[in-house]
């Protein structure tokens, strides 16, 4: 781990591009920032591990961060992988305790932005407002991730990937409706542990899908070609 050096405004831009602290007036912005630290990765170097303190949370600000839990035989499982603007270790930061699961590096060169525990909780008593802001993404971040496990307990293969394509065309999209192309957040691999299934599975079903005309792909590029169809499929 590297900290780079960086300006508080240039720390308070890179906070302003993060869906939590958007809504928020820029003079708390930079205090945010004044409290914040630019931290650099190498792919697969440990942010921070399953069942450590929590002592702060970090705001994805280059490449990613993927966030997975080891179980006694070291076996991964990905819980999800962020990418530029999201924020990653703030439920324990809450919560006090624990880093519930372990997060890494997971592009040659990932970078996030530090927000100490204690400094970041001392300002959210005197400025409260920061805090409801953080209440209502988490709320919506809740609602995704309900969906996803009950997508992973009640779907097949198919429709499950289906419906993560046409998540992730709505998230990448710059406009009001839905982008053609995307690119997948992370490896294969590593998004199809997040849908429950094999990189094999996963693979093979986007080789069909391209094969009957429904997707294009280059390496992490998905091209939609026919929408409709993988909406059918997702059900």
């Amino acid at each position: 781990m590297e900290r780079l050096r960086r300006s508080p405004e240039a720390k308070a831009d890179l906070l302003m591009r993060c869906e939590l602290f958007s809504g928020l007036q820029p003079g708390l912005v930079m205090t945010l920032a004044g409290l914040a630290s630019l931290r650099r990765y190498d792919r697969g170097e440990i942010v921070y591990y399953q069942d450590t303190p929590a002592a702060g949370l970090f705001v994805v600000t280059r490449g990613r961060l993927e966030v997975y839990r080891a179980d006694s035989e070291g076996a991964r499982r990905t819980l999800h992988t962020f990418g530029p603007g999201e924020v990653v270790g703030e439920v324990p930061v809450f919560a006090g305790g624990q880093y519930p699961a372990t997060a890494s590096a997971a592009a040659p060169v990932a970078e996030a932005l530090f927000l100490p525990r204690d400094d970041f909780l001392k300002l959210g008593r005197e400025r409260p407002e920061i805090l409801l802001q953080m209440l209502a993404t988490l709320s919506l971040r809740l609602r995704r991730f309900v969906g996803r496990i009950e997508a992973l307990a009640s779907q097949s293969a198919p429709s499950r990937l289906a419906g993560r394509l046409l998540e992730l065309s709505r998230e990448q999209s710059a406009a009001d409706r839905p982008a053609r192309s995307l690119v997948l957040p992370s490896t294969k691999a590593a998004l199809a542990r997040t849908l429950g299934m094999t990189p094999e599975t996963f693979s093979r079903l986007l080789r069909r899908w391209q094969d009957d005309g429904l997707i294009r792909l280059d390496r992490r590029e998905v091209e939609l070609l026919d929408p409709d169809a993988l909406r059918a499929i997702a059900g």
